[in-house]
């Protein structure tokens, strides 16, 4: 017998359009995805090859559930280096990617009867933002924190895709603002999508150190300790050159404002430009069709795939990822314009 949480828990919108998109590509059908939520780049030779030397070196059994000590002084050194947040090896959990790292801070601090509405005990904060693609200035930033302190709750900020910033933006971290909220502040983050190593599932946290302990059990009693060959590789992600960054944020701006550009071209479709990350979230709500219909008639009648709105709670938008090649753009934008004029 499935227990009811399990039935009631919906399948992710963005793995089910990926999913059904390679379906089709399967059956010789010409699909334009726009739906998965990664870098199309390969993972850079030197962090793969720090994995190979890892394999060879036979460092492939069980280590510290989580994280091995290596591992913890480069997030360190990251997190001082670049967000300018001081955290020791006790305050940092590495887990099997972002989403489980979120996964096991929602565990370990929201209970039976805990709202994460209101009365709020965590807000995350996603910025850049993943599907809107906007980037939280200064000035937000230091009102949340300031709410946070005035109504006591967790600030959960997901920073994955804090190296993919635009034009005159910057990212902040919020824990950086002082120690009131850092003390709240639980800063989340991994190597998926800056080093283009979304299936080495290495993601981390900084945290107060009862909320970094309490973690450390719930992954030792669960998943253990993340792969050991993926840790090697993210030291080196860490630690190692980071040109290959800077080259696929460049090229990623080149193709949000191709795509923005298109989708504002098109009847009845509106899109603000993003800030950040590699998504375009746009306004299909002069269309008169709902973010699921829209999808789903876009996938079966002009092979174009897109994530409906709704799955991040707004039904008069769709998201469209552009990590994709400018040439994908170009045809998958050509087929929505028409498909959007004809239908």
């Amino acid at each position: 017998m499935i227990t009811k949480r399990i039935q009631q828990l919906e399948e992710s919108a963005t793995l089910a359009v990926d999913a059904k998109a390679k379906e089709m590509k399967a059956n010789g059908i010409d699909v334009v995805s726009f739906g998965a939520g990664q870098p199309d780049f390969p993972t850079p030779q030197n962090i793969k090859e720090e994995a190979i030397s890892a394999i060879n070196g036979n460092f492939t059994g069980y280590t510290e559930s989580s994280g091995i000590p290596e591992l913890k002084k480069a997030i360190a050194a990251k997190f001082r280096r670049e967000n300018g947040l001081e955290y020791d090896a006790s305050q940092i959990i590495v887990s099997c990617g972002a989403k489980h790292t979120l996964h096991n801070i929602m565990e370990t601090i929201v209970g039976p009867g805990d709202e994460v509405l209101i009365p709020v005990k965590a807000l995350i904060l996603s910025s850049p933002s993943n599907p809107t693609g906007m980037v939280c200035d200064a000035d937000e930033l230091k009102k949340i924190a300031d709410l946070a302190a005035t109504q006591d709750f967790y600030v959960i900020a997901d920073e994955i895709y804090e190296h993919l910033i635009y034009g005159g933006n910057r990212h902040i971290s919020i824990a950086s603002l002082g120690d009131g909220i850092k003390n709240r502040a639980i800063t989340v983050n991994g190597v998926s999508k800056s080093y283009s190593m979304t299936g080495w599932r290495i993601g981390y946290c900084g945290a107060p150190k009862d909320i970094a302990a309490g973690m450390a059990k719930l992954q030792s009693q669960t998943t253990s300790n993340p792969t050991s060959i993926s840790q090697k590789a993210a030291i080196e992600a860490l630690n190692g050159p980071q040109e290959s960054v800077a080259m696929m944020r460049q090229e990623f701006d080149r193709r949000r404002m191709l795509m923005h550009r298109l989708l504002n071209g098109m009847e009845g479709v509106r899109c603000h430009l993003p800030e950040g990350a590699f998504y375009c979230w746009a306004n299909i709500s002069e269309t008169g069709l709902s973010s699921m219909d829209f999808a789903s008639r876009l996938l079966e009648e002009a092979h174009v795939a897109v994530v409906p709105g709704i799955a991040f709670g707004d039904d008069n938008f769709i998201r469209l990822s552009y990590a994709c090649s400018t040439e994908q753009i170009e045809k998958g934008m050509e087929r929505m314009k028409k498909w959007v004029q004809q239908r």
